[in-house]
């Protein structure tokens, strides 16, 4: 296994990543909205996924859907309540491989307040190596269900249908140059960091 001297950074490129969220209505409809606005970043210290640390932050107040008004609902108070609750987010705690590019990730996602445990099924879609034989670009697909009542969503938004179950997914790259600034990828850094700090001490 390659080991490095130091942690190597990977911060998501948001030009090539896509989170969005699906609930089933009555009558085999669905309702479907994204996440314009999130950072993520993940920390190496081998060249294995599975010893792989992840951090990702989703800004409510991001969220758009179909039209206006559906948006203005999905973060109005009955909701997720952006303005109350800005911030979600998800820290990796546990890697487990099932089979050559797919994975279980255990972490604590921070929703509405509330932090809960939850599961992912991950599914590596392609990961360069650089020279020193390091991920320089990984491409993680994400998927995984959250249930409202574990975030007290289904007793503020059950008008809104959700109590149902929240099916999150998305596909995000994550690389070690987001842009030719290498000041603005030490921004998106330090900017997960500060925000983790922040929550969470």
């Amino acid at each position: 296994m390659i080991r490095c001297k130091h942690p190597q950074f990977r911060v998501s490129d948001s030009r090539d990543s896509n989170i969005f969220f699906t609930v089933a209505l009555p009558g085999g409809k669905a309702l479907r909205g994204s996440f314009a606005d999130f950072d993520a970043m993940m920390v190496w210290k081998e060249a294995d996924l599975g010893t792989s640390m992840l951090k990702m932050v989703l800004y409510a107040d991001s969220v758009s859907a179909k039209t206006m008004r559906l948006t203005r609902r999905l973060m109005g108070p009955s909701c997720l309540n952006a303005a109350q609750h800005r911030i979600i987010t998800f820290q990796s705690t546990e890697w487990e491989r099932l089979t050559a590019n797919e994975y279980l990730l255990y972490g604590k996602l921070s929703l509405y307040g509330t932090s809960k445990l939850v599961v992912f099924e991950v599914t590596d879609l392609g990961t360069l190596i650089d020279g020193e034989g390091m991920p320089k670009h990984n491409k993680l697909q994400f998927d995984s269900i959250i249930k409202p009542s574990d975030f007290n969503l289904a007793r503020v938004a059950r008008p809104w249908h959700f109590d149902r179950d929240i099916h999150l997914q998305g596909i995000v790259v994550f690389k070690n140059e987001v842009t030719s600034d290498l000041a603005q990828v030490q921004h998106s850094i330090n900017r997960v960091f500060e925000l983790f700090h922040s929550l969470h001490h």
